[in-house]
């Protein structure tokens, strides 16, 4: 934001809220390491959604808008670790990335588009840790729970007309999870 523009002469307050999601349809596969270590190599298809909501006090007036989205079909691969501690508990840690492309919009205070880019290319890239406990059920299945922190990484999503690259952004917390395996 810079306050020497004349467009932006009279706003007082400027606020930003990102909105972002995805869908991974994967397939894994177990290769054990020798030892105690178990490699888990997955590959597949992503669809990933940016929106950006500008909230603006503009001499006094208050407008809040979605300013960009953006959505985006790729590939994604990774590879996790995982290592047994104790009683069915394990440790984990999982590299993942993706490369996506798709169009991104502007819209105008209004809710009109004012801009449209078409085909446009973005990455992301994970990196978590944790623990793992693993349950066994009587049908062969498997029950588990982790729990540890991510950090993820989107680069060149929301793009403007008049800038080659999109903004990029970095996501860093805690992360929970229950999930089957057969």
């Amino acid at each position: 934001f810079d306050p020497q523009q004349p467009e932006n002469a009279g706003v007082t307050a400027l606020s930003l809220d990102y909105d972002a999601w995805y869908i991974d349809v994967e397939y894994f596969d177990t290769i054990h390491l020798g030892g105690q270590w178990t490699a888990l190599l997955h590959g597949g298809i992503r669809h990933a959604e940016l929106a950006r909501t500008d909230e603006m006090t503009y001499d006094f007036e208050y407008f809040s808008f979605n300013r960009y989205l953006t959505s985006s079909w790729g590939l994604t691969g990774g590879l996790e670790l995982r290592r047994p501690l104790i009683c069915k508990l394990q440790m984990y840690s999982n590299l993942q990335g993706a490369i996506l492309f798709g169009d991104s919009d502007s819209y105008t205070p209004q809710g009109q588009i004012d801009n449209h880019l078409e085909n446009g290319s973005q990455a992301m890239f994970e990196l978590a840790f944790g623990v793992e406990r693993t349950f066994d059920l009587a049908s062969g299945a498997q029950l588990f729970g982790r729990v540890g922190v991510e950090a993820q990484y989107w680069n060149d999503f929301a793009r403007e007309v008049d800038f080659a690259q999109g903004e990029s952004f970095g996501l860093f917390g805690y992360t929970f999870a229950v999930g089957l395996t057969r």
